[in-house]
């Protein structure tokens, strides 16, 4: 009873904030496209990626319904988030060991918040296939979504990879 006493108005949190309650996982990643860039982390939670730097200070958040695409170079270690505000598409690249990883970490929280809102998927499994219509000649081609990009086959030409421009 003395403990409950030494409480005072809203000091105890009755329900805990989602991304709270569960266990975030960490990656660590490099500003760039290879370790000499900033020393980051990665946080993967249910709703967002925290992007903190070496001190633990939050330098950016980024809900799922803004990020736009997230792809996953494994040859050369390369994870490129894009995403959107105000209307503006933004690309980072990061440079980790363990691309792989956190691409399905990703992927696998986008899907679970998807399943939870009961909208349908945001980005299905970020994998697959869709039939398309060309709007400037109305033939029908397809775009094939993979981890490395997007791949865009009209007319029987031959797929062409679109994605983030990386330079090396």
């Amino acid at each position: 009873m003395m403990f409950l006493s030494s409480q005072y108005g809203n000091d105890i949190d009755l329900k805990t904030l989602q991304s709270r309650a569960t266990v975030q996982r960490a990656y660590e990643v490099y500003r760039g496209t290879d370790k000499t860039g900033e020393l980051l982390f990665i946080e993967v939670y249910p709703d967002c990626l925290l992007i903190r730097n070496l001190a633990g200070f939050i330098l950016d958040r980024w809900w799922y319904d803004q990020v736009i695409n997230v792809t996953c170079r494994r040859h050369k270690n390369i994870l490129c988030v894009s995403y959107r505000v105000h209307r503006k598409p933004i690309v980072h690249s990061f440079y980790t060991t363990r691309c792989e990883t956190l691409y399905q970490a990703i992927q696998k929280a986008m899907e679970q918040v998807s399943v939870e809102l009961q909208r349908g998927p945001l980005s299905g499994d970020l994998n697959g296939e869709l039939n398309v219509i060309n709007l400037a000649d109305g033939s029908a081609g397809v775009i094939k979504i993979t981890p490395d990009g997007f791949y865009m086959k009209f007319n029987q030409n031959e797929p062409k990879l679109i994605g983030p421009q990386i330079v090396l």
